[in-house]
């Protein structure tokens, strides 16, 4: 089984289970982060390790169920954008694209700080992919399922809407790392 038919089959799977659990449940929420930019690297023909020089538009969707006070289940895509690369190498026009994108799922454990402060960590899994283009280089998609963590706080505004902060690390296969500072706000229902 590939990579992508694996990853997909992973996802279906947690995204029925994560149904399945906001039906029972009461307390949901739904969330929007702006993340870090990404960060890759290519290996040209004279210049090796060569980072991206743009910051693409990067953010994050989830939605979550709380499974108790404490705990809570969440599923999640982050659209990390486009990455450009072009080899320093006087006279070369060679250039890569990469796109980057994650789904996850994963538990929360969350611990409170007082009335509107909460500090949490997660894990779970992540199917990642990368999709390059190039007009020298191969070009081609890397899918990969890592395991995955996260830590954070959030701070409610209001009864329903948090201001998030938090770090995650989705994973690395390679050239490739999907790690991310995130900021946003999250509204439970």
């Amino acid at each position: 089984m590939n990579n992508t038919l694996r990853s997909t089959a992973v996802m279906a799977l947690l995204a029925s289970a994560f149904m399945s659990a906001t039906a029972s449940a009461g307390d949901t929420y739904v969330g929007l982060n702006v993340t870090s930019g990404g960060e890759a690297y290519a290996d040209f023909a004279v210049a090796k390790h060569v980072e991206n020089y743009n910051t693409p538009r990067s953010f994050k969707l989830y939605g979550g169920t709380a499974l108790s006070e404490r705990y809570s289940f969440e599923l999640g895509y982050g659209h990390f954008g486009t990455m450009k690369i072009a080899d320093p190498t006087p006279g070369s026009d060679a250039a890569v694209r990469i796109s980057a994108s994650t789904w996850y799922a994963a538990g929360k454990a969350s611990l409170p700080l007082g009335d509107s402060l909460n500090v949490f960590g997660k894990l779970g899994i992540a199917a990642n992919r990368f999709s390059a283009e190039s007009n020298r280089l191969v070009s081609g998609v890397n899918s990969f399922v890592r395991p995955m963590f996260g830590v954070g706080a959030d701070y409610r505004i209001t009864d329903r809407v948090a201001g998030v902060f938090e770090y995650n690390r989705y994973g690395k296969s390679g050239n490739f790392t999907q790690q991310k500072l995130e900021l946003g706000l999250k509204y439970s229902f």
